[in-house]
């Protein structure tokens, strides 16, 4: 039997505080909470923005210049050009 949680743990996790980033900024803005704890739900709002949802984002989207030149490079090492002459 396969480890279907194995396989599909980035997803799942990525999943997971997606749907936790949203549904805690949805809260945030229909829910009333004491004043005296504005900071700390700015807070926590503000780690789940970043860390749910922009790294989320950019791991399975980003990826950076140099890591594409490196890449071309490595292909080229690979595979040659051919010279005509």
């Amino acid at each position: 039997m396969k480890d279907l949680f194995g396989k599909n743990f980035l997803n799942t996790l990525a999943i997971i505080l997606i749907v936790l980033t949203f549904g805690f900024d949805t809260m945030f803005l229909f829910v009333q909470y004491p004043e005296r704890n504005h900071d700390t739900i700015t807070m926590i709002a503000g780690v789940l923005n970043t860390v749910g949802f922009a790294s989320v984002v950019s791991f399975f989207y980003g990826s950076s210049q140099g890591s594409k030149n490196k890449q071309d490079k490595l292909d080229e090492v690979k595979n040659p050009p051919i010279k005509e002459g």
